[in-house]
């Protein structure tokens, strides 16, 4: 099972991407500072996930996930292969939906 996240572009581009329970484990592990990401958190519960953000909350989102895949040293690609594309600006709105 995985976090299914869809980001919508201001180009009207959707973007589905799937989180691995795998993944997901490891953000919110004492790996990371997760604590501090204000809208990361609000997917800690990999199963009660749901949650909309949109204008600046969908850009900090994808900041904070950016940030927490560079302290784990995952590439963002291995989530989907135009993530770093969708990054801030681009970004209109943001579905997260647990399985």
């Amino acid at each position: 099972m995985a976090l299914d996240i869809h980001i919508t572009t201001k180009n009207k581009e959707v973007i589905h991407i799937a989180m691995s329970e795998r993944l997901h484990s490891k953000i919110f592990s004492n790996l990371v500072r997760w604590s501090s990401y204000k809208r990361l958190r609000k997917i800690k519960d990999y199963y009660r996930a749901d949650c909309i953000f949109t204008g600046a909350d969908a850009v900090f989102f994808i900041e904070e996930l950016l940030q927490a895949l560079h302290e784990l040293k995952v590439d963002p690609q291995e989530l989907h292969s135009s993530f770093n594309s969708t990054k801030g600006e681009n970004a209109l709105n943001i579905r997260i939906t647990s399985d």
